[in-house]
């Protein structure tokens, strides 16, 4: 086996090895750190699109699972509410009370 580049001159490798697949990450853990467990909250359904346009369209998405009884644990409001990009501000002109939205009970 064999590895180059051509973009830089000084290359480090980390080689992890074991005799199962358990040694290997674990080995791998040790050298990178432990993954913690997801809190339960993030283990069920998510519902995610490229953008909400405003909080009523989001409003309307939840009551609707709520409707069919479609248990959701989360929904994802994506980057494009941002006024600017990397700004983690909503937009109120389309999210009037952003507090309604983040307290909505889907039970």
């Amino acid at each position: 086996m064999s590895f180059e580049t051509y973009s830089r001159r000084v290359v480090e490798y980390r080689i992890v090895v074991g005799e199962t697949l358990a040694e290997i990450e674990e080995a791998y853990a040790d050298a990178t750190g432990e993954v913690h467990m997801m809190p339960e909250y993030g283990l069920g359904f998510w519902r995610c699109k490229l953008r909400y346009q405003t909080q009523e369209e989001l409003l309307e998405v939840a009551r609707e699972y709520k409707r069919r009884n479609l248990p959701t644990d989360l929904i994802v409001i994506d980057f494009f509410h941002w006024l600017k990009r990397g700004e983690w501000m909503l937009d109120l002109t389309y999210w009037l009370d952003p507090g309604e939205s983040f307290s909505y009970s889907m039970y």
